[in-house]
């Protein structure tokens, strides 16, 4: 079974034990069976059977010991396991390269930490329950046949019938439940964008009315209807088994006289034992479903671990052991003199080039440009122009297709990549506001009140104990609070992509006339993306991109 080979691979201290304990339950399960069918048979008025009363008592306290010690311990298990994994997958994904992480998406990667995790802990208990009672199910076929050769053979075959053809059914209803999870994946990547462009939408009821009626709610619909199918066929299932299970009982009584006339005295017993099958039977048949689905989320965890092993960044090997002392060393050392683009040229097409049957994607470079320390560099063009992307390629979040980035006229490699990226505090024009200021070490609380007045935010809330008292503020305010927490990481190069464009005239010119200078004279290296062309006279120099490429403007300083 998948699943305990996936428990097994996962667990270094598998224990058999529990697992024979298991099949344990499974036979005391059987063996009670058989003394109450006995016990039956003895049974005289007026008399209590204290020899079969004390099996009973003795096999149902081992019975309760090895059924209650089994679900907890294997319980307990799976969630050390499933912790494990959600821990593994996390730090793996943090571990992987940006342009990875975007193509892998979120909707698949919660899927994956949240839903598939989910079903591998809930059902849990119902397959440990199911392979007791399929070791219940093996001992009543060994009772079956010490009573009755004939009821054994007459209950094997029909068993494998019913058996050959629940698993075929089973193999087409695997399929759609894969189909299912991939539906969902989409789902949760559409649910993603409802929450992310709720501004976008609620402004245009058009484009709303389109997401939700052409994304939203066909794969919503596609992905009912495949779970719908799914489980009614599995329903139809259970439904065949335990009819099956009367049918079998039927024959055993009707058949096994005009077969084996012989057997006939014994068949009260064999219709006993049918009936402590019912049970069981019908317990592993409606687990069928749940093993497959965790069938499918193993699958998933699995394939979702190879894909990030496979993408990892170049620099991961090295982020375990790179600590926040190593990160403040790194910003209080010697500060570089220049970085250099060398030629750099990136494509958003795989490895640069074009799928089979799509067009060229947009590429940005080549890319030749020097940043002296202390500079400030403004970059504008239009939107989509290449400035975003030229600023992830610069702070080595995409790896350029061709080309070099060196600092001091060191290239980055895999050993220095993390100490490179660490001289940058950035913010993005969609930018992620932590709570907890995670890699700062706040210790002059003086001038943490004094960038909170600065910027206005000290009626609205407050950093302590390293963390931000309310990050509920609008996307001006998170702006600043973000460039409170970025001017407190005190790195060596700053970069602002659009910082200006959510704030009001006065923080906007307080930005460029206040705060920037301030920066420049303290020796921090600014680039920044910005359309604010009365503020040009600020920059050292200003690049101008488009179409993923610096154009020379004798009016710009470049």
């Amino acid at each position: 079974m998948e699943f305990l080979n996936f428990i097994k691979r996962e667990h270094a201290d598998f224990n058999y034990y529990a697992l024979a304990m298991v099949v344990v339950s499974g036979m005391l399960n059987g063996v009670i069976a058989v003394i109450v069918i006995h016990a039956a048979q003895h049974a005289a008025p007026h008399e209590l059977n204290f020899r079969y009363l004390l099996m009973f008592a003795v096999a149902l306290a081992a019975f309760w010991l090895s059924k209650r010690y089994t679900l907890n311990y294997n319980t307990t298990q799976v969630e050390h396991v499933l912790e494990r994994i959600r821990t593994r997958i996390a730090d793996k994904i943090r571990k992987t390269d940006l342009r990875a992480f975007e193509k892998v998406g979120r909707g698949r990667m919660y899927s994956v930490l949240n839903t598939e995790t989910l079903t591998l802990s809930q059902y849990t208990p119902f397959i440990i329950n199911a392979i007791g009672s399929f070791v219940m199910v093996i001992f009543a076929l060994l009772f079956i046949a010490y009573v009755s050769t004939t009821a054994l053979l007459l209950t094997v075959l029909t068993t494998s019938l019913c058996l050959f053809y629940f698993f075929a059914r089973q193999r087409v209803l695997n399929r759609k439940l894969h189909m299912a999870s991939e539906k969902q994946n989409e789902y949760f990547d559409a649910l993603g964008e409802l929450l992310d462009g709720f501004k976008e939408l609620k402004i245009n009821p058009s484009k709303s009315n389109c997401f939700y009626q052409e994304r939203l709610l066909p794969l919503s619909n596609s992905m009912e209807t495949l779970k719908i199918e799914t489980s009614l066929a599995y329903n139809n299932l259970n439904v065949f088994t335990q009819s099956f299970t009367f049918i079998l009982m039927a024959s055993i009584i009707f058949l096994i006289p005009m077969i084996s006339p012989a057997s006939t005295e014994s068949i009260p017993k064999l219709a006993a034992i049918m009936l402590f099958v019912i049970g069981p039977l019908s317990e592993i048949v409606g687990v069928a479903p749940l093993i497959a689905k965790s069938n499918v989320a193993i699958v998933n965890i699995q394939r979702l671990e190879t894909e990030l092993d496979s993408l990892r960044s170049i620099e991961s090997d090295q982020l375990q052991h790179f600590s926040n002392e190593d990160a403040i060393t790194q910003s209080q050392e010697a500060p570089f003199q220049e970085i250099r683009c060398d030629h750099i040229q990136f494509s958003y097409n795989e490895n640069g080039q074009p799928g089979p049957g799509q067009a060229k994607g947009f590429t940005v470079g080549p890319i030749d440009l020097t940043i002296k320390r202390g500079e400030i560099i403004f970059m504008i063009g239009g939107n989509g122009s290449g400035k975003s992307t030229f600023l992830k390629l610069l702070t080595a979040l995409y790896q350029p297709d061709s080309g070099s980035i060196l600092m001091d006229g060191s290239p980055l490699h895999a050993n220095n990549m993390l100490q490179y990226r660490s001289l940058y505090s950035v913010i993005f024009s969609d930018f992620h506001l932590f709570k907890h200021l995670y890699g700062v070490d706040v210790k002059d609380r003086s001038k943490v009140k004094r960038l909170l007045e600065l910027m206005k935010l000290s009626e609205r809330c407050q950093i302590k104990d390293n963390e931000i008292s309310d990050i509920k503020l609008s996307t001006g305010q998170k702006k600043r609070m973000a460039l409170i927490v970025s001017l407190l990481e005190d790195k060596q190069i700053y970069v602002f992509d659009e910082w200006a464009a959510d704030q009001d005239p006065d923080f906007r010119r307080y930005f460029y006339e206040t705060i920037l200078p301030e920066m420049k004279a303290q020796g921090k290296t600014i680039i920044a993306a910005t359309h604010d062309d009365h503020y040009f006279e600020i920059a050292d120099r200003v690049i101008k991109l488009d179409a993923g490429k610096i154009i020379t403007n004798p009016s710009l300083h470049i």
